[in-house]
């Protein structure tokens, strides 16, 4: 008898509700008249209009609610999520009734009208990737830019490439000026992978746009592999096909592991005057990621100490070599407090060795790097020497450098 209400319950949750059958009237509309008629009818009636849609470019009266269908759904299940702790997410503006974009593509619209290429000239020389692409966004970019853009997706039809995120091989290095990566990423199992595979991708001082659902409610990521049922997957992760729920700081450390610099960017940074005339939220975030430029090395300062002369060492009373004792291995700790941060949580998760997730994250980090496409961890230097030595297969004499440590000739035996 419960299985029966429940299954009530949602076909009912699925029924349009007066909001929703006035947005999908409206989108009935604006697909089946001819755009000249259309475009005449909303310009008569449109002047009183108080909104805009940054997509399409329409006055609209209002911009439609989020479906009742996904607050029901969390409800039906038991999920502790609600859909008010979500980050860039207007529940009461949601949806452009004319093109159906959402808040958060119009956020992107808005953000991209003032980030790409204004000139003409330069537009064709600047390349874009638009992972699983929002249909009113794109046709945003196609027909206000004539930049060179490539949609792609897994499953999508009409869509550039069929291509896995995680494994974006058709893509040489350094192929993209910058990416829209838009509610993917909690969809994927090995979310670190896909997000290495975008900063390969990305030209060195390239940029994009990185989002996923965030609740501002947790303090970490929620994600749990044996959640493998539409249900369960519902009621921790707020939807049947993702297999996340990321918290803000959670992501932001997540897109950092792989090399990114990571910045927020709000409506109010966009300096638009009465973001309630896009149907934005005050609380909503674009997360921009760019790619470092690798700088040149700096040039070599040669020492003006004279040299030693090898008359008399300083410990034995003569004119020490450096102004100042040189500790060997005095580490640079950088950013303390973000050091510390990442011992607490190793600690928290309890994994010290054996391919931990902080190993596999510098290990990535020193490809992103150096370029290299294999990095290995070892415990230590030594251990990677003899390693290297044995592997290459190395044999006769070997010259070494005075100054290094003894375990360097012990390596080679």
């Amino acid at each position: 008898m419960k299985s029966l209400e429940f299954s009530l319950s949602r076909i009912k949750s699925h029924i349009p509700s007066r909001s929703r059958s006035a947005y999908l009237c409206s989108r009935l509309f604006y697909k089946s008249v001819p755009e000249s008629l259309r475009n005449g009818i909303v310009a008569s009636l449109g002047q009183s209009w108080p909104c805009v849609c940054p997509a399409c470019g329409d006055r609209v009266p209002r911009f439609s609610p989020l479906p009742e269908f996904y607050v029901r759904d969390l409800e039906l299940h038991g999920s502790d999520l609600l859909g008010t702790d979500f980050e860039t997410l207007n529940s009461a503006a949601y949806q452009c009734p004319h093109c159906g974009a959402t808040d958060r593509d119009r956020l992107y619209a808005l953000y991209l009208a003032s980030r790409l290429p204004a000139a003409a000239s330069e537009q064709p020389n600047f390349a874009m990737l638009d992972i699983a692409p929002s249909v009113p966004l794109s046709a945003f970019i196609r027909n206000k830019f004539r930049i060179h853009y490539r949609t792609a997706d897994r499953f999508m039809k009409n869509v550039d490439d069929r291509i896995d995120i995680t494994s974006m091989g058709c893509y040489p290095d350094g192929s993209f000026d910058a990416f829209i990566c838009s509610h993917v990423l909690e969809h994927i199992d090995d979310d670190r992978k896909a997000m290495s595979e975008l900063f390969r991708v990305l030209k060195p001082g390239g940029w994009g746009i990185a989002m996923a659902p965030i609740c501002l409610a947790l303090d970490k990521i929620r994600e749990d592999f044996t959640k493998t049922s539409e249900a369960e997957r519902i009621k921790y992760f707020g939807q049947g096909d993702h297999v996340r729920v990321y918290s803000r700081n959670g992501f932001m450390q997540r897109l950092e592991s792989v090399g990114f610099n990571v910045r927020q960017v709000r409506p109010q940074d966009l300096k638009c005057e009465h973001i309630e005339r896009y149907g934005l939220s005050p609380k909503s975030v674009l997360y921009i990621v760019e790619k470092p430029v690798v700088a040149p090395a700096p040039a070599r300062r040669v020492s003006q100490t004279p040299r030693y002369d090898g008359t008399k060492l300083a410990i034995l009373g003569g004119t020490p070599r450096f102004s100042e004792k040189l500790h060997v291995g005095r580490p640079n700790l950088g950013d303390k407090a973000r050091l510390m941060q990442r011992f607490e949580e190793i600690l928290d998760r309890r994994w010290l060795t054996n391919d931990g997730p902080m190993v596999r994250e510098f290990e990535k980090q020193i490809i992103g790097i150096t370029g290299a496409k294999h990095c290995i961890s070892m415990c230590n230097a030594t251990v990677a020497l003899e390693i290297a030595i044995r592997a290459l297969e190395l044999r006769g004499e070997v010259i070494l450098p005075s100054y290094t440590f003894v375990a360097t000739a012990h390596a080679l035996q």
